[in-house]
């Protein structure tokens, strides 16, 4: 998950701010470099968005 997440050339604070999900399961931050993805795995990333 880390070599994928690392191919979208994102800054720290980009990667920082990211939340992660694969197959619908949220993955942790300190968990991503021991994460493998397996074909066909669904892999989500994205920011919280706040306002009212």
């Amino acid at each position: 998950m880390a070599d994928a997440l690392q191919s979208l050339s994102l800054d720290a604070q980009q990667a920082a701010s990211m939340a992660t999900a694969v197959n619908g399961d949220f993955v942790a931050r300190h968990a991503r470099s021991q994460h493998v993805l397996r074909e066909g795995d669904a892999l989500l990333c994205f920011t919280a968005i706040t306002g009212g």
